[in-house]
């Protein structure tokens, strides 16, 4: 008599669930980072003093890595993100800066080997900010990463991966992560931070292990099943 165990269709789940992983993977990827203050400029007082330069923070941002590419130039990349679930969002001292999801304007530029620099560079264009200058506010988070030895980038591809932040120059003057509102009053602030850290989340090599797990257990299930049928 073959007896068929429910645990037959166990592999098929596991199949099903392994798969969805690898689709993330290869389109929408969140990058969760930590930086540190490097300078405030704060006309006006609108931060209360509560950001200082040392303080620390976290943040992520979250793009498709399938975006196409808008740019004609063959050293320069841009790719430009409109849905709700893209942009940056950034947590400092009881602040909040993120993209606004009912208005997303969010690019990742990459510039591969041109007039003697790479540069990686994010812009968050119409964005919601616990506190802004008031009137018409012009409310920006932009990060850019230099690299005069033109080696931190092969291509201008935009990858799963986010930069190695190894590879570029950390400047003391100069871009690095900046949030900004400015314009409607005389008062305006700059916030001027150095990411130090920056991952996948999660990180790619975990879909590999997940899917070796699935694939170990389906081939095990399989054998198991076969037993039960002589």
């Amino acid at each position: 008599m073959k007896h068929i165990s429910t645990l037959s269709h166990i592999p098929i789940l596991l199949f099903a669930l392994s798969a969805f992983p690898l689709e993330s993977q290869a389109q929408q990827i969140t990058v969760n980072f930590t930086a540190t203050v490097r300078s405030v400029d704060d006309i006006g007082g609108l931060l209360s003093g509560e950001i200082n330069p040392g303080d620390t923070f976290t943040g992520h941002y979250t793009y498709n890595a399938s975006t196409p590419d808008s740019e004609i130039s063959e050293s320069i990349a841009d790719y430009w993100h409109t849905g709700p679930e893209y942009g940056i969002s950034i947590d400092v001292s009881g602040f909040t800066f993120k993209t606004n999801p009912s208005n997303t304007n969010f690019l990742i530029e990459t510039i591969n080997d041109y007039q003697g620099m790479d540069h990686y560079v994010l812009h968050s264009y119409n964005n919601l900010f616990s506190t802004s200058v008031s009137g018409t506010a012009d409310n920006m988070i932009s990060w850019q990463l230099n690299d005069p030895t033109m080696t931190a980038l092969e291509s201008t591809d935009l990858t799963e991966y986010p930069p190695t932040i190894a590879d570029w120059l950390i400047p003391e003057f100069g871009p690095g992560l900046d949030i900004s509102s400015s314009g409607g009053s005389p008062f305006f602030f700059l916030i001027r931070s150095d990411i130090t850290s920056i991952a996948v989340i999660p990180e790619p090599s975990s879909y590999c292990f997940s899917v070796g797990i699935a694939t170990g257990l389906w081939a095990a299930l399989r054998r198991r099943r076969s037993l039960t049928r002589r």
